[in-house]
């Protein structure tokens, strides 16, 4: 065909990839299907060889687009077959694992999206709110041969297996950010002369580029992939407030890092969010936008907002603190009573602990009724 649909392009693809593949690949398992990204929704093609339960995911539409542009079928097909055999997972995945919570707890990661524009995506993953942010959690699978981030989304069946909610899953992301997603915080000088390959003896070169060290900051993560999850780092907005103050601005570069701008640079609120809806326009992939607006951080409470909502966000901070406002003589009785229940060491418990609470009960239950423990056992096979 010379003016296929994307569909009747996506199926052509299914069809026909085996014959640009070794002969490894001849008993694999194509599945072709859309999944739902950051802003968009993409055309997707899955080839799992019989030896593996996990495969890279390839991405139709960019291939799709050279065919548009008069690229010849079969040059298609080949390249699309050379990536998949490139990306080999040489490791598969014990899908039990990925149901047994306390096996998966300490893998859960966290990811930062704009809400506008996300409506598909949101509508099939449980996520928490940041104003018009939200975060959403994956598992992280460790990394490929070639030093590639694999991950698994998690769905909103899956945390019903769990028995978790996204508040849950929240604390234990920002638990594990530390290991998984090491935050990374530098001037954004030291990031050109790291991107040029430049010494610091040789830093004049760019000092024309940057008239000071501290106007600007890149906020991510080590890897600088997904690094906009850094905003969940406590600790590391904390160490930030400390370096430059309380008082900055966030700017989403991208969801891969952020630019922090400290109010003592006088830049207007209306400039800086010109600067980034004009570099999301020109500069920013669809898949890597985050945000068009621009936002500020309460340290007193580890909150993110839209920083042209400021006002808002401190009537609802002062009529929370008046909500939960009580004379220190109630919460000295009230101490004193929940000593005496035993219920402070309760109180102190972590979320894991609390869990490990759920997992024991669901047990008893179990053990309690073996039928229905057998019929939850079967759902959940057939999820999978």
């Amino acid at each position: 065909m010379a003016n296929m649909t994307m569909e009747e392009f996506k199926q052509e693809v299914g069809d026909r990839i085996k014959d640009f593949l070794t002969d490894k690949y001849q008993d694999s398992t194509i599945k072709l299907d859309k999944v739902e990204k950051n802003n968009e929704t993409l055309d997707v093609m899955l080839v799992t060889s019989p030896d593996a339960n996990i495969s890279p995911t390839i991405y139709l539409n960019s291939f799709y687009e050279d065919y548009k542009n008069g690229k010849d079928m079969d040059d298609v097909l080949s390249t699309i077959a050379k990536f998949r055999m490139d990306n080999e997972v040489t490791q598969s995945v014990d899908v039990s694992k990925l149901t047994d919570f306390e096996q998966i707890q300490d893998k859960i990661t966290a990811r930062i999206v704009g809400i506008e524009g996300n409506d598909d995506l949101l509508a099939k993953r449980s996520h928490v709110d940041m104003d018009d942010l939200a975060v959403i959690f994956y598992v992280s699978l460790g990394k490929d041969a070639d030093g590639n981030n694999m991950s698994m989304p998690v769905s909103k069946e899956l945390m019903e297996q769990w028995d978790v909610t996204a508040d849950d899953l929240m604390a234990i992301a920002k638990e594990n950010q530390p290991e998984l997603a090491p935050s990374e915080f530098k001037s954004m000088k030291e990031v050109v002369m790291e991107m040029m390959g430049i010494m610091e003896e040789d830093e004049h070169v760019i000092e024309t580029m940057l008239e000071a060290d501290n106007t600007m900051f890149v906020l991510s993560n080590t890897d600088r992939i997904q690094g906009a999850a850094a905003l969940l780092d406590d600790q590391m907005m904390d160490k930030i407030t400390e370096q430059i103050g309380p008082d900055f601005y966030i700017l989403p570069s991208s969801v891969h890092e952020l630019i922090i701008v400290p109010a003592y640079v006088n830049m207007e609120l209306s400039a800086l969010e010109a600067m980034v809806q004009d570099v999301n326009a020109t500069q920013v992939a669809t898949q890597d936008k985050l945000s068009d607006h621009v936002y500020q951080y309460d340290n007193e409470t580890h909150e993110v907002f839209r920083a042209d909502r400021a006002e808002e966000h401190m009537q609802k901070k002062e009529a929370s603190r008046d909500a939960v406002e009580v004379p220190k003589d109630a919460v000295a009785d009230q101490t004193r009573d929940k000593a005496e229940k035993g219920d402070i060491k309760a109180e102190k418990a972590s979320l894991k602990e609390r869990l490990e609470d759920k997992k024991k009960e669901a047990k008893a239950m179990e053990q309690k009724s073996p039928e229905k423990a057998l019929d939850k056992t079967k759902n959940k096979e057939q999820s999978l």
